[in-house]
């Protein structure tokens, strides 16, 4: 199925909507199930794809709760603590509004492994009936975000000192972040609209964020992206990578077997080997950061983009991660690795560069030393060619910049 991506079902919501993907999938997973969650963002389409997929379900005579607009998170840790056969966030994550998806979690509050995506995939080739009336299963709104604020509030056993922002990106902590128990915190960008989920604001747009906390003058600024799994991290002087706050957590919380991706600073890499912290690299994408972690019994894992992953908390959570960053800025010391220098491209598939991918991974490699990285890979989530190059000569950086530049001309 065109839909399926890295990270569940994903594209344009008019064509999610005009299909019957929805309703099928609803149908293949409640087909197997008694009783599943469903949760949502707060894209203009999500409401009108979780009646789609309740359609489906139903009708396989399977119950279902629904918890309104919260973050993919709060989904995993409503599985984790309820018995449900499966849990649903219609989200598009970081993407703009028109976007939406459906991320599928399994009973234990994790996204559901390749074999039971394979199996849906071959589900969807064949005809599925529909039970008979009678046999509809139930449907029920609950509320239970005051369960998942009393856990996040009871990790707070410290006084926050600086004063921050938090860019809910208008998207599903708008209505939760402000509940949380923080001291000298201002929130911004949570007044969704349906459409202005991400827009220009959010963990993708950090730059938005720096100059809010220089015009305000706050200490730190946070943002989450959409569907709140997330987070990064910004002061007046830098915007802090994802690889930046995983070495505090690393060195804070003395983690010594970790997990990253394929595009961790290799600056960070060195700075595991020279403290002989245990380290494995694997495939892009939170789900295969967990899978990686669980194989080597790793204490934490973590990506460049802002998902961070715990032993203590098999999940991305960008407002959990939140209070232990602050905590650590609180009680200790801000430390540093030597990064490398790194440049991020992104080409349509639609584009005229598309065609010239070959002679661009060329001109990278010539221009790269052996100890320098480059990766060039397909987006699991939007229809991109994503390049990401690092190296430890900063005017070999300017050079690929330059050349991308009259790229665009």
């Amino acid at each position: 199925m065109k839909f399926f991506c890295t990270d569940g079902i994903r594209g344009r919501a008019i064509d999610l909507i005009c299909s019957n993907i929805v309703v099928k999938l609803g149908q293949i997973l409640g087909e197997k199930s008694k009783n599943v969650l469903i949760g949502y963002d707060t894209r203009i389409s999500s409401p009108q794809i979780v009646n789609l997929l309740v359609n489906g379900i139903v009708t396989k005579s399977c119950n279902v709760d629904i918890v309104n607009v919260v973050s993919s998170p709060m989904v995993s840790f409503f599985l984790m603590n309820y018995k449900y056969d499966y849990g649903f966030m219609i989200t598009a994550s970081h993407n703009p509004y028109f976007d939406n998806g459906i991320k599928i979690f399994n009973s234990s509050g994790e996204k559901i492994n390749p074999l039971e995506i394979d199996y849906i995939k071959e589900k969807f080739n064949h005809d599925i009936p529909f039970s008979l009336a009678d046999k509809l299963g139930g449907l029920k709104y609950l509320n239970k975000n005051d369960e998942y604020l009393s856990f996040i509030n009871s990790l707070i056993d410290f006084s926050n000192q600086h004063k921050i922002v938090v860019d809910c990106a208008n998207g599903s902590f708008s209505f939760i972040s402000e509940k949380i128990k923080l001291d000298n915190v201002t929130y911004i960008n949570n007044q969704p609209n349906g459409k202005n989920i991400n827009d220009h604001v959010g963990a993708c747009y950090p730059e938005m964020l720096q100059n809010y906390v220089k015009s305000n003058n706050l200490d730190y600024g946070f943002a989450f992206d959409g569907d709140g799994d997330r987070l990064i991290m910004v002061d007046k002087k830098r915007i802090y990578q994802g690889d930046d706050i995983m070495v505090n957590l690393i060195n804070y919380f003395h983690y010594d077997n970790v997990v990253f991706t394929k595009i961790v600073n290799q600056g960070l890499i060195n700075y595991c080997k020279k403290n002989n912290i245990r380290h494995q690299i694997c495939d892009i994408g939170d789900s295969n950061v967990l899978n990686a972690m669980k194989i080597e019994n790793a204490d934490f894992g973590g990506e460049p983009s802002g998902h961070f992953i715990y032993k203590d908390h098999l999940y991305s959570d960008g407002l959990f991660s939140l209070i232990r960053v602050l905590r650590i800025i609180n009680t200790s010391r801000w430390i540093s690795f030597d990064r490398y220098e790194t440049f991020s491209y992104d080409i349509l598939h639609s584009s005229e560069l598309y065609q010239k991918k070959d002679e661009i991974e060329n001109f990278i490699i010539t221009s790269l030393s052996l100890d320098d990285f480059y990766l060039i890979r397909e987006s699991g989530t939007e229809d991109k060619l994503r390049i990401n190059i690092q190296s430890i000569d900063k005017d070999t950086i300017n050079k690929i910049k330059t050349y991308f530049e009259s790229l665009e001309k």
